[in-house]
């Protein structure tokens, strides 16, 4: 499945679980994000430590925030009237021509 097709989905997937999500969709997908983030970082401080769960619990976990990270990143695009996947394909344009080997201060970025 396509981040655009699951951006698709998500839309009437939020509209009938969380109706009120209405006007402050914006705020509650960046709050999402933020909050998974630290999750994210938890798990993998946690990790780093070799406390409070195995490796592999750790692991899942982390690979469970990204995840929510991006169906919240993709609920701000739907917010926002933006298609999550085109953005990505846009900022992946730029970001893949940079080479920060010969040009270490821009990446040949101008």
């Amino acid at each position: 499945m396509t981040l655009k097709e699951i951006q698709k989905l998500q839309v009437e997937w939020l509209k009938h679980n969380f109706p009120e999500y209405g006007e402050n969709k914006a705020y509650w997908a960046l709050l999402g994000i933020v909050e998974e983030v630290g999750e994210l970082a938890r798990s993998y401080h946690k990790k780093e430590e070799g406390i409070r769960g195995t490796p592999e619990e750790h692991d899942e976990k982390m690979r469970d925030a990204i995840g929510d990270i991006i169906l919240f990143v993709s609920s701000l695009c739907c917010a926002m009237g933006w298609d999550c996947e085109d953005i990505v394909n846009e900022v992946w344009s730029r970001v893949g021509k940079r080479d920060f080997i010969k040009d270490p201060i821009s990446g040949g970025e101008k």
